[in-house]
């Protein structure tokens, strides 16, 4: 998960965030490599809202294949 706090990214593998709210929206980009998708969802500004946070995760086939 993903936190923009004062300028710097915080980065988390983990458990999603302690929070009531639910999934309001996602983003579905193609990326080369994991890192290049992680730079991005930093500049999003959920990222920097207090309380909120970003997920990146890989797409997967119904055959279980990453894509």
């Amino acid at each position: 998960m993903f936190r923009v706090l004062d300028g710097a990214v915080s980065l988390r593998d983990g458990p999603l965030l302690t929070s009531p709210l639910q999934l309001s929206g996602l983003y579905l980009i193609d990326c080369e490599t994991v890192e290049r998708a992680q730079e991005l969802a930093a500049l999003l500004p959920e990222a920097r809202m207090p309380g909120l946070g970003i997920e990146v995760r890989p797409i997967m086939l119904p055959s279980g294949v990453e894509m």
